[in-house]
């Protein structure tokens, strides 16, 4: 799955603002959803890259833990046969949120 493509399925099924790193213009009203790339895992051989995976973070920003939000981003994971991580939510004292972070790993496309 393409990171675009990636991005229109997540919006269209949480129906929650979503941006690739950050949001260009103002930050929308929580909650809203961050994902962005942390790194790429190659495997290559004769001087090639034959194969690649792209680790992918997803931020879930909210104004208090929310369990019914948490459950609809793992959902839509499910659902797209994506395996992730999740790491527990933190307490951002200086934005007055919550940011809950989900880790998974897709093929980069060439």
């Amino acid at each position: 799955m393409k990171l675009n493509e990636f991005k229109i399925k997540l919006k269209q099924f949480t129906k929650m603002p979503v941006a690739y790193y950050e949001f260009q213009q103002s930050t929308p009203s929580i909650p809203f959803i961050v994902y962005y790339e942390v790194e790429t895992n190659s495997e290559f051989a004769d001087n090639q890259n034959y194969f690649a995976m792209r680790n992918i973070n997803i931020e879930l920003y909210t104004g208090q833990r929310d369990l019914k939000i948490e459950k609809l981003i793992e959902d839509f994971l499910d659902q797209q046969e994506i395996a992730y991580d999740t790491e527990p939510p933190v307490w951002l004292s200086d934005e007055k949120m919550f940011m809950t972070i989900y880790n998974f790993s897709i093929e980069k496309e060439y």
